[in-house]
């Protein structure tokens, strides 16, 4: 089932992905099983989780340093990335059909996802509402399977933030 093999795909896999909102970049990530990296469009910062070491960090790279953050933090930063959008989705099955989901909801809104990217990968999620489009995010896949390890540590020449 498409839906499966994109969960696997999506919370399991590894992949480079660039997420927009209404064609505006919204940054670049780097996903592999749990851990991620994200370069925030616009805004000097580098967001890591090594899931492994249960560690992460803001980067900063204008001043070259870094400070440590929870999973919660990180998680919030990276909101873009697939794993964090499509994660709540994947765990209600009655709204799978042929790798699209949708869903109406008490309030009027219409949620839609399709697994349109490589190995079943989400390409685009939806939200309409009564007025309209509300959010809409795409993303384009640079990179899908075996990524380095060193995306997930603090680079090399960075400091802690005193």
């Amino acid at each position: 089932m498409p839906q499966e093999e994109g969960k696997r795909s999506t919370l399991e896999g590894s992949y480079q992905v660039k997420a927009m909102d209404d064609e505006k970049v919204l940054g670049v990530g780097i996903y592999k099983g749990g851990s991620f990296r994200v370069v925030l469009e616009g805004i000097p910062r580098v967001v890591i989780y090594n899931r492994e070491e249960g560690r992460g960090w803001m980067v900063n790279l204008q001043r070259r340093t870094y400070s440590e953050i929870d999973l919660e933090e990180a998680s919030k930063r990276s909101g873009f990335l697939p794993s964090q959008v499509m994660k709540p989705y994947f765990e209600l099955p009655s709204y799978w059909e042929r790798g699209e989901f949708h869903m109406e909801t008490q309030d009027g809104r219409t949620v839609t996802a399709y697994l349109d990217g490589p190995g079943h990968l989400p390409s685009t999620w939806e939200v309409i509402g009564p007025g309209g489009k509300i959010k809409r995010l795409e993303w384009e896949y640079r990179r899908v399977g075996e990524v380095s390890e060193d995306n997930f540590r603090v680079p090399e020449g960075v400091t802690l933030e005193e």
